[in-house]
């Protein structure tokens, strides 16, 4: 969740929108799905290490109230 937050943020600097929005619905649903865990496996999504990381949920929270496109 960490790497992909500063990709989205480098996206919405870039000028990617459309990029960053895609990655904004994928962390949300992602979350969604597997709760705020430490880190996800990278083909199925699963969640591993903590199960109630406050690191991953932080994030979420601050991809959610940006209101900016993406």
């Amino acid at each position: 969740m960490n790497i992909n937050w500063l990709v989205r943020r480098g996206l919405l600097t870039h000028g990617r929108p459309d990029l960053a929005a895609g990655l904004r619905d994928s962390m949300i649903e992602l979350v969604a799905r597997s709760g705020c865990h430490e880190y996800f496996h990278p083909d199925t999504g699963a969640g591993l290490g903590s199960p109630a990381f406050g690191w991953t949920a932080a994030l979420l929270l601050d991809v959610l109230a940006d209101d900016r496109t993406g």
